[in-house]
């Protein structure tokens, strides 16, 4: 046990190429060391749900924004993203404080859907406290 420690949990394949160089260490099987039975137990493949997707513009937009960040050009502290589904296509926009996300949606939203002559159907963040002020909720 001590030396699958020393070895951070190796592998079976690899302990046996180390067995076959030295014979100096007594191994004990990874079948008798509860970590590596729990870290090598395998995980289901995520299969995603391909239904979901967007089929045309602005039928489904992610947003998010991350921060605060290290001061960018203009004294932005944080980044707000907007990510059309369908084509994939990201903007981004450099805030100084989250308050300001609402009033960047407006202007991304009036843009895209004058350039495109759609509407946006559905708009999915991760329910942060920007999207979830009541001047949010009361505008979406």
């Amino acid at each position: 046990m001590v030396w699958l420690r020393r070895l951070a949990h190796l592998g079976f394949k690899g302990l046996e190429i180390i067995l076959t160089i030295t014979d100096v260490m007594k191994m004990t099987w990874m079948s008798e060391c509860a970590i590596c039975i729990k870290c090598k137990l395998a995980w289901k493949p995520f299969t995603p749900n391909t239904t979901s997707r967007a089929t045309e513009q602005l039928l489904l937009v992610h947003s998010d924004l991350g921060g605060p960040l290290e001061t960018a050009i203009g004294g932005g502290r944080y980044l707000l993203l907007f990510n059309d589904d369908a084509t994939k296509c990201t903007d981004e926009y450099i805030l100084k404080s989250k308050s300001e996300a609402l009033e960047k949606f407006n202007e991304w939203q009036a843009f895209r859907e004058l350039e495109s002559g759609k509407q946006v159907k559905r708009f999915r963040t991760d329910a942060g406290s920007e999207y979830t002020s009541k001047m949010f909720l009361y505008y979406l």
